[in-house]
C-alpha cells in the first residue's frame, strides 16, 4: 500500500477529496479557472461515454490534470487518463501506475 497523495489546487487552494468514488476530485473555489477545465474535461468524458456505449476508455491527460496530479507530488507519468464509467452518472479517472489514494489501487 502507497501513501495517500492530498493536494492543494495551486490557482485556488481547494483541496482534493480523498477516497471519493470518482477518484479524483477537488473542491474548487467557484472562481478558480481550473474547475471549469476540470467541468469541461467531465463533460466530454460523459458525452465520449454516450457517443461509444463502452464503460472504460483512455485519452490523453489534460494540462489541467497534469497541474492537480502535480500539486499532489504526482510527475512524471505516462501522460494518458483511462477513464472508467461506475454508475451511470459517476466517471472515475485513473493513471497508470498511480495510487492516489493509498489503498494499494493502481491502473495497470
Amino acid at each position: 500500500m502507497s501513501a495517500l497523495r492530498t493536494g492543494v489546487c495551486p490557482s485556488c487552494d481547494g483541496e482534493r477529496m480523498v477516497r471519493h468514488p470518482a477518484g479524483f476530485v477537488w473542491l474548487h473555489a467557484m472562481r478558480c479557472p481550473l474547475l471549469a477545465a476540470e467541468d469541461a474535461t467531465k463533460a466530454a468524458d460523459h458525452e465520449r461515454m454516450q457517443r461509444r456505449a463502452r464503460t472504460s476508455w483512455a485519452r490523453p491527460a489534460t494540462a489541467t490534470e497534469l497541474a492537480l496530479l502535480a500539486a499532489c507530488g504526482v510527475t512524471g507519468i505516462d501522460p494518458t487518463t483511462t477513464v472508467t464509467q461506475v454508475t451511470q452518472s459517476v466517471l472515475r479517472r485513473s493513471w497508470h501506475g498511480v495510487d492516489l489514494d493509498g489503498d494499494g489501487a493502481v491502473t495497470s
